[in-house]
């Protein structure tokens, strides 16, 4: 199984035993208090759902592409751009570029240092990352530095 594949697989199995940890919680804690505070606990059992679904999705939700060859890396300020051979899906192409990241957040100068790497040594990139919010457009339909996806990592073998 990829890595990326793995990992993702490792997030929803945590976020299901979390959820059903706090169930479980609920349930003891409805029983102890008996049943006139019962809808007072479904509602925070309902509220504590949503919160858990909607942290999962920032979670689990990134996007993933492997087998990637770097074809350009750039640095402006603190921002890394960089584009790959491949136009991932759910990308769009600003010059070339598909991803970019913030190099100035200690895990930003780490994947700055690992597609550095990868880079040097020609070898291929997985990479997690959120969508553009115009995916399949260019430079000239919409695709602008603040639409590439964003990186949330990266790995080789």
């Amino acid at each position: 199984m990829p890595w990326g594949r793995r990992l993702k697989y490792i997030r929803k199995e945590w976020f299901i035993l979390a959820v059903k940890s706090i169930v479980a919680l609920l349930n003891l804690l409805s029983i102890e208090r008996g049943a006139k505070n019962m809808k007072r606990t479904n509602i925070l059992a309902i509220a504590l759902f949503f919160i858990l679904v909607m942290i999962s999705n920032v979670a689990v939700g990134a996007e993933y592409a492997s087998d990637l060859d770097i074809l350009r890396v750039r640095v402006v300020g603190d921002t890394v751009t960089f584009g790959t051979v491949q136009q991932p899906n759910n990308t769009c192409s600003f010059w070339g570029y598909y991803f970019q990241f913030d190099a100035s957040t200690s895990s930003g100068a780490r994947m700055f240092s690992v597609i550095s790497q990868a880079k040097a040594m020609g070898k291929k990139l997985e990479v997690w990352y959120d969508a553009s919010t115009v995916p399949g457009a260019n430079q000239y339909s919409g695709c602008q530095g603040s639409a590439i996806a964003i990186v949330q990592g990266v790995a080789f073998n």
